[in-house]
């Protein structure tokens, strides 16, 4: 490493509370490995020692959306939101590690100790069961519609057989819906 991928000043190794980072001499920015990005997220203590030691700087809001190179193998990173909800973008090297701008680690570790990962994690999974059960009651609802096109017709049945079909369908998906 050797170019900042935001301002191109150098970029040196640097540890703050055991923990190796490089930083950026000008904007300040740091780049840590996915193994670092992994241990903030568990460990309490780290991130608390951490954020002590770093240079406590504002985020600043880069004004158009640009995507850096990463600092180890010259690759374009993908830009994320951390966290899926924490508002702050940071650059992410699938290989190598993610890219925090000035201020950018800090208000991480600040989202983190806010439990700000775990209502991720929870609304994530809360996304996955909402999808699973919309999968199973659009099987049943077209199971439903299979049988009533392959059903013979019955007298008595009237114009109204289409319209309670549809509330048979909404009746099923309404079940999926509360019991799952």
């Amino acid at each position: 490493m050797t170019a900042c991928p935001r301002c191109s000043a150098a970029v040196t190794q640097k540890t703050y509370a055991g923990v190796d980072l490089a930083e950026c001499s000008r904007c300040q920015g740091l780049f840590a490995s996915p193994a670092v990005v992994a241990s903030l997220a568990e460990s309490t203590e780290l991130r608390g020692a951490l954020h002590a030691a770093i240079p406590s700087l504002s985020p600043q809001r880069d004004p158009g959306a640009k995507y850096l190179h990463c600092p180890s193998c010259d690759k374009l990173m993908n830009r994320k939101v951390f966290g899926r909800v924490s508002g702050i973008i940071v650059d992410v090297c699938r290989d190598h590690g993610v890219w925090f701008d000035g201020g950018e680690l800090g208000a991480v570790l600040d989202f983190i100790d806010r439990g700000g990962l775990a209502k991720a994690k929870r609304r994530d999974e809360e996304d996955r069961v909402e999808a699973q059960h919309a999968q199973k009651a659009a099987l049943v609802r077209e199971r439903l519609r299979e049988a009533m096109e392959t059903s013979p017709r019955h007298r008595g049945f009237g114009d109204d057989r289409p319209i309670r079909a549809q509330r048979v369908l909404d009746f099923v998906e309404d079940l999926y819906l509360i019991f799952g």
